[in-house]
C-alpha cells in the first residue's frame, strides 16, 4: 500500500540521517559535535568533575568513570553552554533587528524529541539544547524563525516574508538541518 510505502521511505530517512548524539555510547575516542566541530571524548580520572575543550577534545574528568555519569556529566555542560551562549545571542539577534521590534518574554533550553525550537503565546522562545552542537548559524535561523513568530504565530505568507528579511538563507538552512536527527 502507499502507507506502508511512506512508512518504509520515512525510516530509510531517518537512518540515513546524522544523529546530533553519539550511538555507541560515552567511552574513549567516541565522536561528539559542538558549535559545530567534531571532538574526540576523552575521560580523565580526577578527584573534581568538569568538562574542557582542548585542542581537539573535550575533556570528562570524574571521579566516576561510568558511561552514565559522563554521559550526565556532559549533558549538563551542553545544557550550560547551550543556555549561555543561546540567552547572549537572542539578545544580539533582537537588537540587530531592532527595527522590526522583537519582544521575547523568556528562553528556555531543553531536550525536545521533535523540533529545534518553539514559540509560545506568551512570547517564551524555546529551543532545543542539542543546537550547540551544530553550526552556530543553524541557531541563529532557529533562533531568527521563532523571533518571527512573536509577529506571525503561523506559517502563513506574512510569516515567511518575515523570514527571508531577517534571514535570506533560510531555506538552505532549513534543508540542511533536515540531515540532523534527534532521536
Amino acid at each position: 500500500t502507499d502507507k506502508a510505502e511512506w512508512i518504509e521511505k520515512h525510516i530509510a530517512n531517518q537512518s540515513a540521517r546524522v544523529h546530533t548524539s553519539p550511538n555507541e555510547g560515552y567511552k574513549n575516542g567516541t565522536q561528539l559535535f559542538y558549535q559545530g566541530k567534531s571532538y574526540i571524548l576523552s575521560i580523565v580520572p580526577s578527584i573534581n568533575n568538569n568538562v574542557q575543550i582542548i585542542n581537539d577534545r573535550i575533556e570528562v574528568l570524574s571521579k566516576s568513570l561510568s558511561e552514565e555519569k559522563v554521559k550526565l556529566l556532559l549533558e549538563r555542560w551542553y545544557k550550560k553552554q547551550a543556555t549561555e551562549i543561546f540567552a547572549a545571542r537572542m539578545d544580539e539577534l533582537v537588537v540587530l533587528n531592532g527595527s522590526l521590534g522583537f519582544k521575547p518574554t523568556a528562553l528556555s533550553v531543553r531536550t525536545m524529541k521533535s523540533r529545534w525550537g518553539s514559540c509560545g503565546r506568551s512570547g517564551r522562545i524555546t529551543l532545543n539544547i542539542e543546537l550547540i552542537k551544530l553550526d552556530p548559524k543553524y541557531t541563529d535561523y532557529v533562533i531568527l524563525h521563532e523571533l518571527c513568530h512573536l509577529k506571525e504565530m503561523n506559517h502563513g505568507k506574512g510569516f515567511y516574508e518575515l523570514l527571508e528579511k531577517v534571514c535570506p538563507h533560510y531555506p538552505t538552512y532549513r534543508r540542511e538541518l533536515r540531515k540532523y536527527r534527534l532521536w
